[in-house]
C-alpha cells in the first residue's frame, strides 16, 4: 500500500488594515457511505469540516491515511466550498478516504487522528492547534461482483473462437460435399455440334477450293453416319439419297443434302471450278441440312 501524505498549507493574506478577524471555530463530522462493499469496489469514508470563518486560514499538519484491516487505502478526494455573509467568509471542506477490500468478511478502518493549524490572516505568531480523533469504522466485505467489463477480453476471445468454429464447420461441410459429389464427365458433343463446329472452321481465304469441297463432303458423310447409323462414307451420293429416302427424310432437308452432294461431285469428278460465292452458298446448304 502506497502511503499518501498530503501537506496542505492554506493561508489567506489580507491587505486591508481595518478588516475584522474571523472567529476560529470549526465543527467536524465523519460518516461511512456504505456498510457493505464487494471485493474490487470502493469503500468511502467522508470527513466534513465546517468552518465558521474562512477555511483558507486553516491548514492540515499531515493527512496520514488510517490503518485498515482487510482493505487497501487507494487515495483521497478533497473539495472545499466557500460562501460569504454579513459576518465574513465561511465554508466547508470535505475529505473522502477511499479503500478497496481484498477479502470477504469483517473489514475495518482503525481509529486515527489528524491535526490542524489555525493562522489568522497568515500571522504565524498566533497559530492555534486542533487535534481531531476519529472512531473506528467497520463494514462487511462481500464476494467480488460479476462485472462485464472485467471479462471483455475473454468474451472477445470466446466470441472469436465461436465465429471461427462456425466458419470452419461450413467450410468442412462444403469440402465434404464437394468430395462426395461425383464428378460428371463432360458431355460428348452431338453429331450436329461436331459437324457445325467443323463447318465454321472452313474459310475461302485460308483454304484451297479443292480442300474446302473435300472437307464439306467428308463432314456431311461423317455426320450422316453418326446421326442415321449407316456408313455413308463408303457410299455414293445416289446410295446415300436412297438410304435417306428409306428413312423418310424429306422436305427442305433432303433438298439441301442433294444440292451439297451434287455440288461436291461436280467439282471433284466433273472438274467444275466454283466461284467463291458458290462455295459460301454450299457451306450454308450443308449447315441447313445438318441443323434440320
Amino acid at each position: 500500500m502506497k502511503t499518501l501524505i498530503i501537506s496542505l498549507v492554506m493561508f489567506a493574506f489580507v491587505f486591508a488594515q481595518d478588516l475584522e478577524m474571523p472567529q476560529n471555530s470549526m465543527a467536524v463530522a465523519s460518516s461511512l457511505l456504505t456498510e457493505e462493499v464487494a471485493i474490487g469496489d470502493t469503500a468511502r469514508i467522508q470527513v466534513y469540516f465546517n468552518f465558521k470563518g474562512n477555511p483558507m486560514l486553516w491548514a492540515f499538519d499531515t493527512l496520514m491515511p488510517p490503518s485498515s484491516m482487510g482493505m487497501q487505502f487507494i487515495g483521497y478526494k478533497t473539495s472545499t466550498v466557500t460562501d460569504k455573509n454579513e459576518t465574513g467568509i465561511f465554508g466547508q471542506t470535505t475529505i473522502e478516504l477511499r479503500f478497496t477490500p481484498d477479502r470477504e468478511g469483517k473489514l475495518s478502518v482503525s481509529p486515527w487522528s489528524w491535526r490542524m493549524y489555525y493562522a489568522p490572516f497568515g500571522d504565524t505568531t498566533q497559530i492555534d492547534t486542533m487535534d481531531m480523533h476519529f472512531d473506528e469504522f467497520v463494514m462487511k466485505g462481500l464476494p467480488k461482483r460479476f462485472r462485464l467489463e472485467d471479462y471483455t477480453a475473454i468474451l472477445i476471445i470466446v466470441i472469436g473462437l465461436i465465429f471461427l468454429a462456425i466458419i470452419g464447420f461450413f467450410v468442412f461441410k462444403f469440402i465434404k460435399k464437394s468430395k462426395e459429389k461425383p464428378i460428371e464427365p463432360p458431355r460428348p458433343p452431338t453429331p450436329e455440334e461436331k459437324a457445325i463446329a467443323q463447318l465454321d472452321k472452313l474459310s475461302v481465304q485460308r483454304h484451297k477450293t479443292e480442300d474446302i469441297i473435300d472437307k464439306i463432303a467428308k463432314i456431311t458423310r461423317i455426320y450422316i453416319s453418326e446421326r442415321f447409323g449407316f456408313n455413308a462414307q463408303g457410299m455414293t451420293s445416289k446410295e446415300i439419297m436412297a438410304a435417306m429416302s428409306d428413312l423418310n427424310i424429306g422436305g427442305n432437308r433432303i433438298v439441301s443434302l442433294q444440292e451439297v452432294l451434287k455440288f461436291c461431285d461436280d467439282v471433284r469428278f466433273a472438274e467444275k471450278y466454283p466461284e467463291t460465292k458458290e462455295i459460301t452458298l454450299i457451306i450454308e446448304q450443308a449447315r441447313s441440312f445438318i441443323t434440320g
